[in-house]
């Protein structure tokens, strides 16, 4: 795809960009085209057309017989050919090689310059279009989001058009059309027309035939040799203006408690081709949208808006593709703004727009784009509280896209624009807000102090029932194979996921399972979720362990239905025998995901970018260390923090460890500490803490482990909670949350050997200093409730997940609690029995250093994967 890259700048340097303009009222001037071809430039008729079987993206094009004429084609020469039934978009295409294999002729072919085929050139041509015009179709995975409908005709400028109106689904947490506060949505009215005007030139002067190393260099591009033809060819001059007359209501609503960014290609709208032979344009229409907002508990926003714009652009191969173009010139305009609905915390922009788009044989070309944007910003101490902008922006630029690729879309290899300008950008409305006595928080971040102190809700226990396989999971206190795990998602609900989860879990705020969503591969297998994180684009991003699959690991992105959106897998070279331990967001919109080498020790980190391809593959390890394992990550201060285990020979304790990396992944500060009586140190979980710091939980060899790191790698203190330490009793802390207010929660994994009782877990509130304010136990009769993952809430609860055993034929239950943050109280009735615990602290002195861990390279193979939800 490289390669077929670098073929079609010379294409896109002919027609690189596009403006917006005014409205043309009088009727398009005459065509004029005037050409003459090399003689190298081989004309295919439509006879010589009727042996073609295929002509695919790659540029291979196949004849079942040799055509008549086609004796003496020889590489270096340029196909041209007029549009026709199997070449809709006409033909230009220079031959990189030629193959002849029992009367099937096969070319392999590039995209070829207009200075290769002609002499000289000289165009120029003026149409109309309108976005009424044409059929719409949705792009590929909208089908299911996106609704279109013709409006009845208007008369706008003396000039009849239609208005088109889409309905976007950003995205919907449980796929039902009846709830209204658990999506975001796009409605939107376009209308207006284009005239566009388009002039080509080229001049070869006193040559006559082109140059034989034109023709060699050519043709050697196309099978992968390294030469641009664009070196030796004259000058292409191009002027592209668009004039268009737009109509846009955009609108947008919903709720959200994550941030969020998203960009869709709506659909295109296919208008009809222009033959102006030997010349072949196919215009059309993209109709796209932008959506990106923070946390909001509720708004709805929307302007109309008309205008009229007009300037010009002028482009040349011989100034490296840098235009001449008027700046913009916006003549006319009005606006019509709607009272908006917002809560106290909304932050949300929409742009919708039309994006005409010329394309020479269906190759690559310019495009002009006209959005109307509107945004809504909400922050109760200010003054106007929310404000209205409403802005119409303009970008000029090309694009080329691949066909689309199964699960993952159309990935785009050239997006080439002038920075987006905007002739109006005013703040249309605003207007204050009546402040309650105690203003909440933005939606996610957690309670107010008095939410914190006086919850309002009665908390609560449940058995979720679930698709999980409490049989399958490792002893609670092992959390190598996949920690428990309870993300937000952006419709307040929650996912959970673990190495005993056989699907991904979504979990409503009183306590039922919205969906779950099975994956499994092409034999059937189902792939285990041990982790999940919230996605910029407002989906999710599940780590999954492949089975009978040649996969390290496998990563898909689901939406917020749960529907299946794409999945990659990742292989890593068979002498690590890798085994993935960790996902996490990174500090921007990619992941990382960390685990380990088995064969060799090592450890690893891979960040992928958000549509998941590599970004950065590395080894880490200590010196002197026989096993790295990270296990654990989270986002401080911008930077990317890793935590886990080193192991060392010779006796030596297992030590924990936190290293830093910066933005471009160069290591910071990384500290190691070790209690020496407890031989090993299991770190399963990290959270960002106040001023930069980090707090890390896990396990060390019976008591429970919580430690705070500050930003400078210095230790603020380490404790091990436990419930008295005997021959084999365990207190594994699985997951904790930090308090808005001061201290944090945790939740563990517990059990005391010389009791019959199973296994149950602890739910924690320690201060600032680790020191315990309270501790609750959380049991059932006779199952075992382990494996707890916990969130705060932003009315002062704590969101628990667990896991009971077997019982009565299932292989476990997802269980579910909301808890008051500042005591653990359960409540009356609950489903499980909860009682005050006295908390340990196991006395240890602690040692601790820095170290520089050490990186290296990791080769690391991807590939889409095919996996179907059950």
């Amino acid at each position: 795809m490289r390669r077929r890259l670098r073929w079609m700048l010379p294409v896109l340097s002919c027609l690189t960009l596009a403006a917006c303009g005014s409205a043309k009222e009088s009727g398009p001037p005459a065509d004029v085209i005037e050409y003459e071809l090399f003689p190298s430039t081989r004309e295919v008729t439509p006879a010589q057309l009727e042996a073609l079987t295929s002509s695919d993206e790659e540029g291979v094009i196949v004849f079942a017989e040799e055509p008549p004429g086609f004796e003496d084609l020889e590489p270096g020469q340029v196909l041209l050919a007029q549009a026709s039934e199997k070449l809709p978009a006409g033909l230009l295409r220079v031959v990189g090689s030629v193959e002849r294999d029992g009367g099937v002729l096969t070319l392999r072919t590039g995209a070829a310059p207009l200075q290769a085929a002609f002499r000289k050139l000289h165009v120029k041509m003026q149409r109309d279009a309108t976005i009424g015009e044409g059929r719409f179709t949705p792009a590929a995975g909208m089908r299911n989001v996106v609704r279109s409908e013709t409006q009845g005709l208007t008369v706008d400028k003396g000039k009849g058009e239609q208005k088109r109106r889409f309905e976007i689904i950003v995205f919907d947490g449980d796929d039902d059309p009846e709830t209204k506060n658990n999506k975001v949505e796009i409605d939107a009215l376009l209308g207006g027309g284009y005239t566009y005007e388009i002039s080509l030139d080229i001049e070869w002067g006193e040559v006559w035939l082109i140059p034989a190393k034109v023709s060699a260099c050519m043709a050697a591009a196309v099978v992968g040799d390294d030469c641009n033809p664009e070196d030796f060819l004259p000058e292409l001059r191009s002027t592209f203006t668009v004039d268009p007359y737009v109509f846009m209501d955009v609108n947008v609503w919903g709720a959200a408690t994550l941030d969020f960014k998203k960009e869709l290609d709506v659909g295109k709208i296919e208008l009809t081709p222009i033959l102006l032979f030997p010349l072949v344009f196919m215009p059309t229409v993209d109709i796209v949208a932008s959506v990106e907002g923070g946390a909001s508990a509720r708004f709805e926003v929307g302007v109309a808006a008309n205008a009229e714009l007009e300037t010009s652009v002028t482009v040349s191969t011989k100034t490296g593709g840098v235009p001449v173009y008027a700046p913009p010139k916006l003549k006319d305009w009005h606006f019509d703004p709607r009272p908006p609905v917002v809560d106290l915390h909304a932050s949300a922009e929409a742009k919708v727009g039309a994006r005409l788009g010329i394309s020479l044989y269906g190759m690559a070309g310019p495009y002009a784009r006209m959005s109307g944007v509107a945004r809504i910003d909400a922050a109760p101490l200010e003054n106007p509280c929310w404000k209205l902008h409403f802005a119409l922006e303009s970008e000029l630029g090309a694009r080329i896209t691949t066909p689309r690729l199964p699960f993952v879309g159309y990935v785009k290899l050239l997006d080439w624009h002038i920075a987006p300008f905007r002739p109006i950008d005013e703040e249309v409305d605003s207007g204050a807000c009546i402040l309650p006595p105690d203003p909440p928080n933005p939606p996610g971040s957690g309670p107010t102090p008095s939410a914190f102190r006086s919850p309002p809700f009665p908390p609560w226990s449940k058995n979720l029932g679930g698709d999980v396989d409490a049989t399958f999971a490792p002893p609670a206190g092992d959390f190598l194979s996949g920690a428990p795990d309870l993300v937000p998602a952006i419709d307040g609900r929650w996912i959970a996921s673990g190495s005993f989860a056989n699907a991904l879990h979504k979990i409503d705020g009183n306590g039922s399972i919205v969906w779950t969503s099975r994956l499994a591969n092409e034999s059937g297998l189902t792939l285990r979720p041990l982790r999940s994180v919230p996605a910029y684009d407002a989906g999710v991003l599940a780590l999954l362990r492949p089975e009978a699959m040649p996969d390290s690991f496998v990563l898909a992105h689901v939406e917020q239905s749960g529907k299946l959106s794409w999945a990659r897998g990742y292989e890593l070279p068979a002498s690590c025998n890798a085994e993935a331990t960790h996902l996490m967001r990174d500090a921007s919109t990619g992941f990382v995901v960390l685990g380990r080498c088995k064969g060799s020790g090592d450890g690893w980190m891979i960040q992928v970018s958000e549509r998941g391809e590599i970004v950065r593959a590395r080894t880490l390890a200590e010196e002197g260390a026989i096993a790295t394992v990270p296990t654990a990550g989270t986002v401080a201060d911008g930077e990317l923090v890793v935590a886990g285990t080193l192991v060392h020979s010779g006796g030596e304790p297992e030590w924990a460890f936190a290293s830093r990396f910066d933005a471009d992944g160069e290591p910071g500060v990384s500290t190691t500490f070790t209690c020496a009586s407890r031989v090993a140190m299991a770190v399963t979980a990290a959270a960002p803490s106040e001023n930069g710091g980090v707090t890390l939980v896990g396990e060390a060899n019976g008591p429970g482990l919580v430690a705070r790191l500050r930003k400078d790698g210095g230790v603020g203190f380490v404790r091990f909670p436990n419930l008295g330490i005997g021959t084999r009793d365990w207190f594994s802390v699985s997951s904790v949350a930090e308090l808005p207010v001061t201290g944090m929660v945790f939740a563990a994994s517990t059990r005391k050997t010389a009791e019959t009782a199973p296994p149950s877990l602890v739910v924690a509130g320690l201060d600032g200093a680790g020191r315990t304010m309270w501790s609750r136990g959380f049991s059932l009769d006779s199952r075992t409730l382990t494996w707890p993952a916990l969130r705060l809430t932003d009315d002062g609860g704590v969101f628990l997940s667990a896991v009971a055993g077997p019982e009565g034929g299932r292989e476990g239950d997802l269980f579910a609690m909301k808890l008051h943050a500042k005591d653990g109280n359960v409540g009356d009735g609950s489903a499980v029995a909860s009682e005050e615990v006295a908390l340990a602290d196991y006395d240890c002195m602690i040692d601790s250093k820095s170290f520089q861990p050490m990186l290296g390279a990791l080769d690391v193979t991807t590939r889409t994967v095919t996996l179907h939800r059950q």
